[in-house]
């Protein structure tokens, strides 16, 4: 092979090799044991471009120019490649020194801003999934026994405002009612946040000036510690949302604001709540003027768990919730850039400008006949539970069975009027109940409501999700299951006159 024929292949295989080059996301630099430069091919816009010769050292920022320096050193010492990693403008870098043989170092540099925003939602993703499993076994084994807590102490506060007691025993129930109503709430953040949108209720529309209001007032104790309030959403449109939720989400904000103010007295600083609209659209601002948010805490800022909060002043969870039962309402919750202090912004959709998004079930409740008395079957392994909604119910016969496999006959006898049954149990569960009744007796199906504490199993979820019989969370909401009650009532005196007409 002649002399330019070798030369024109050296020239295609140099061309070839610097294709490739140019399709990989590595920077490349080669050094020598003092830092020059010997080759390079640099890709990324934030890394430096030195001439063969200089001394790349000396052009590497500050803040990272003794680790290269000692990584190059660590490199030719030990015969074995060094890695670091660096952030720069925002980005994430990777970088390796390999050590050859000839006594030079390449350093590979790879912007992995990608992978680590991948691996921080996969650590997010695997925590969510280990904290479903743990909610739907916490939602359950606590929302039984406080059902039966939060019904008694009901039942008790009641009789004893009926009978005259000191009032500090009266306080004392009351006080109870709210701490058992606490933990309820806690279970119920829990479920949000580990499944997603199903516990989050259906949006509707919604005031915006009452929400911010209501919120304002919750907050008020932390709110005047630390700053003046100026709150400007008057005129605002209804927002499709569900008020107490809403509520939470605005509260969790302006705490948080007053919390992120250095001290200094409610005189040194501000937290303003403003908001505007479009025509598809409606927002609440929540600003404060306080130190605002560094850029590596606000990527990770609505991750769960994650706070800047010192220990015991913050589960990390709020942040997370919030956004949540927003999306959910199909809004967005961001936080937005700002020069001073932060701002989130909470953006709904307008109430006149969604279209619907399907049917919501409703049920119509009739009054009962005046007096009229019920006779109701309670099926529930909660033997605590049953005595509570004995009580509770005391007006009306109610009998209570305790093992599902003895709960069916007397279902299939039809000497009730309202069939209370839990979903989850041994031997015989609900669902098997619900599917035994629409196949052989579907009026007694009509009669029946289903509870349950958490339906942490596969099976139950898919069933929640297909049932069309009503279906109560616990701690169970005495007012409603009677309205249930009240409505089996009617349907019962219906029936009557239509066979005594």
């Amino acid at each position: 092979m002649s002399q330019d024929a070798k030369l024109r292949d050296l020239d295609d295989a140099g061309a070839r090799l610097r294709a490739v080059l140019d399709g990989l996301p590595d920077s490349i630099y080669v050094v020598d044991e003092t830092g020059t430069l010997v080759a390079s091919h640099v890709t990324a816009d934030h890394l430096p471009r030195v001439d063969v010769g200089d001394d790349l050292v000396r052009r590497i920022p500050d803040d990272r120019r003794e680790a290269a320096r000692a990584a190059i050193a660590e490199a030719f010492r030990t015969g074995e490649a060094i890695h670091q990693r660096f952030q720069r403008n925002g980005r994430h870098f990777a970088v390796s020194f390999s050590p050859h043989d000839e006594g030079y170092v390449t350093i590979i540099i790879r912007d992995v801003t990608e992978q680590e925003a991948l691996q921080r939602q996969l650590v997010v993703t695997e925590r969510m999934a280990s904290l479903g499993t743990l909610a739907a076994g916490v939602a359950h084994e606590i929302n039984n026994p406080l059902s039966y807590v939060m019904t008694n102490l009901a039942f008790a506060v009641g009789e004893l405002e009926r009978g005259g007691v000191d009032e500090e025993v009266l306080e004392a129930l009351r006080d109870a009612v709210a701490g058992a109503g606490r933990v309820r709430d806690i279970v119920a953040d829990l479920r949000i946040l580990s499944r997603g949108t199903a516990d989050v209720a259906d949006p509707r529309p919604t005031d915006l000036g009452a929400v911010v209001s209501s919120a304002a007032n919750i907050a008020k104790l932390e709110l005047n510690r630390r700053a003046l309030l100026d709150v400007e959403v008057g005129g605002l449109p209804p927002a499709l949302a569900h008020e107490p939720q809403l509520v939470q989400v605005l509260l969790n904000l302006l705490v948080n604001a007053a919390q992120a103010l250095p001290p200094g007295g409610p005189e040194a600083h501000r937290v303003r709540v403003c908001g505007g609209a479009d025509g598809t659209h409606v927002w609440i601002d929540v600003e404060d003027d306080g130190p605002g948010i560094p850029p590596d805490v606000a990527e990770r800022i609505f991750e769960p768990f994650y706070t800047t909060k010192p220990l015991g002043e913050g589960s990390g969870l709020g942040l997370s919730i919030s956004r949540t039962i927003v999306e959910r309402f199909g809004g967005e919750l961001t936080l937005e850039a700002r020069e001073v202090g932060a701002c989130f912004r909470v953006r709904l959709r307008r109430a006149e400008a969604a279209a619907p998004s399907g049917r919501r079930k409703r049920i119509s409740y009739v009054a009962p006949p005046p007096g009229a008395s019920a006779r109701v079957l309670v099926v529930d392994d909660e033997v605590g539970l049953g005595r509570a909604l004995r009580r509770a119910l005391r007006e009306h016969d109610v009998e209570v069975v305790d093992d599902a496999r003895l709960a069916l006959p007397r279902i299939l006898s039809g000497d009730f009027d309202f069939i209370l049954c839990d979903l989850l149990m041994p031997h015989v569960t609900g669902m098997d109940i619900h599917d035994h009744l629409v196949v052989h007796a579907p009026g007694e199906l009509a009669r029946t409501v289903f509870m349950t504490g958490g339906a942490q199993t596969r099976d139950a979820r898919a069933f929640l999700e297909r049932a069309t019989v009503p279906c109560l969370e616990k701690p169970l909401d005495t007012a409603l299951l009677r309205a249930h009650l009240e409505r089996a009532l009617a349907k019962r005196a219906e029936v009557g006159s239509l066979f005594s007409g």
